[in-house]
């Protein structure tokens, strides 16, 4: 009997083409003009050619949030690797969030992101994407959500996918400040502080922050400022 359809491979549904990426609608959007930027092969494993498109996806159409669920990080689909690319009103709590330079590379700034509950780190400039596939290479194999917009590439390193008390997983739009919810009583009741702490469950805890920023250290031949 034949394996059903990956409905990311379902070509009835193709709008184009974005350099390596297929544009496709989401079939379960949270907002009008939800997309899918899918890899045109059925695989898992990230590239540097999908980072660099997504990445200039977001460049070229800066009213989109452009993310990346891996798998145990939220992915609805994580045997065809897919971005999903929203619009929101304003920027998200992470994009909001302040910003401290780390290092400066050739072509790229490595910062992190201030006064958030999870740890993440924010990279721009034209080398971005290069930059950031080779800090996922030292995170590996630790699961990371990926949120890119108007220049900018936020890796979120992830430790737990469900945080406790919530009845659904956290994937990068809620890593990013954007809680979605299927019910509207749940979303009434929530508190701020709650965000707050869920966030920080899923993310990396100290010890493991300091752990990945040694690799980077050595990786990139960085001391700490």
């Amino acid at each position: 009997m034949a394996a059903p359809l990956c409905f990311l491979d379902n070509t009835r549904n193709f709008i184009g083409q974005y350099r390596s990426l297929a544009v496709l609608p989401n079939q379960f959007p949270i907002n009008p003009l939800h997309l899918l930027l899918a890899a045109a092969q059925h695989r898992e494993e990230l590239r540097q050619d999908d980072v660099q498109s997504a990445f200039a996806f977001a460049l070229e159409f800066p009213d989109y949030l452009v993310y990346h669920n891996m798998r145990h990080t939220g992915a609805t689909q994580p045997a065809h690797l897919h971005f999903q690319a929203v619009l929101r009103d304003e920027p998200l709590p992470i994009e909001a969030a302040p910003r401290k330079v780390w290092c400066s590379l050739d072509g790229a700034v490595v910062a992190w992101v201030e006064d958030y509950p999870a740890y993440s780190l924010a990279i721009t400039g034209e080398q971005a994407p290069d930059v950031a596939c080779a800090v996922l290479q030292a995170l590996r194999p630790s699961p990371f959500n990926l949120v890119m917009s108007k220049g900018e590439i936020v890796i979120v390193p992830r430790t737990v996918e469900q945080p406790s008390g919530f009845a659904s997983k956290f994937g990068a739009l809620e890593m990013a400040g954007w809680t979605v919810f299927v019910e509207e009583q749940a979303y009434q009741r929530l508190q701020y502080d709650e965000i707050q702490h869920a966030i920080a469950e899923c993310g990396l805890c100290w010890t493991k922050q300091h752990a990945l920023e040694e690799r980077l250290k050595g990786f990139f031949a960085l001391s700490y400022p």
